[in-house]
């Protein structure tokens, strides 16, 4: 699943900080990882506020948390993507 501003994304977010092909999320050996592939990084909030910075590189996705691209989330950011990961 990809995640940017160009509309062949899976999940199109339209942002100036959000580049056409900004992140990836992979499913592989029983876990879901996302690798960020963008020039401005993304930021990981989980569910127990704890901020993950991604920038060039994957990150582990577990719980529940909020995806922000291009910078680290704000209160009322419209174009945050929640995600959960049931197992």
């Amino acid at each position: 699943m990809t995640a940017g501003r160009a509309d062949q994304n899976d999940i199109v977010v339209r942002g100036e900080l959000v580049s056409r092909l900004h992140a990836r999320i992979d499913y592989r050996n029983g876990r879901f990882s996302l690798t960020d592939q963008s020039t401005n990084g993304t930021w990981v909030t989980d569910a127990s506020g704890t901020e993950h910075p991604v920038r060039h590189d994957s990150l582990v996705l577990s719980g529940t948390g909020t995806i922000s691209f291009g910078r680290p989330a704000v209160p009322g950011q419209k174009d945050l993507v929640r995600y959960s990961v049931v197992v």
